[in-house]
């Protein structure tokens, strides 16, 4: 079939070139406009029920009016499970990093205490060892340099001094419990 197929494109390949050109001159009149065709009609490209979306809605709802410039996660995690006292922990160092918005470049804070009972599963495992906070930031985490630079500092000179507070509960979360012994 090929051996009979190569003697006629060969013969007629100018007919074939200016066959191509007329169906393509023809395709780019008629046909529509890629674009014009994907921006008018509607497809669903991620399904409505996962993580991105169900995160896009938390955030249209948590900063409706898109006062923060980036967005930052806190966790706190215990593999055993949080403790009262972990979750305790954490919602002093929320409520610290709350009350003083201004000073940390902070726009919101939101975390399970502060939302609907409905949103208990976006904040809290299934499992009950993370707990996560929204925070809002006024500066672009992407460009260092958007603000002025003394402004980052102050706000990293903060939160290593949370840090450095909460270092005790971290090292002795990150221990194995009393009595059990460790691989030497």
């Amino acid at each position: 079939m090929y051996a009979r197929l190569g003697p006629f494109i060969h013969r007629f390949r100018w007919w074939i070139v200016a066959a191509w050109l007329v169906i393509t001159a023809a395709s780019l009149i008629g046909l529509p406009n890629l674009n014009t065709v994907v921006s008018h009609t509607k497809t669903d490209y991620i399904p409505q029920d996962s993580s991105v979306i169900t995160a896009s809605n938390l955030a249209k709802h948590v900063d409706p009016k898109h006062q923060a410039q980036s967005t930052a996660v806190i966790a706190v995690h215990n593999p055993h499970g949080l403790t009262a006292a972990d979750k305790a922990y954490f919602d002093r160092q929320l409520k610290q990093i709350e009350n003083n918005k201004q000073h940390y470049g902070v726009t919101y804070v939101q975390d399970l205490e502060n939302s609907g009972s409905d949103s208990k599963g976006v904040f809290l495992s299934r499992d009950g060892s993370t707990e996560i906070a929204m925070v809002g930031l006024r500066y672009d985490v992407e460009d260092p340099y958007g603000s002025a630079i003394e402004d980052y500092r102050l706000c990293a000179a903060e939160l290593q001094g949370l840090i450095e507070r909460g270092y005790p509960r971290i090292i002795e979360l990150a221990s194995p419990p009393a009595g059990s012994t460790s691989p030497q």
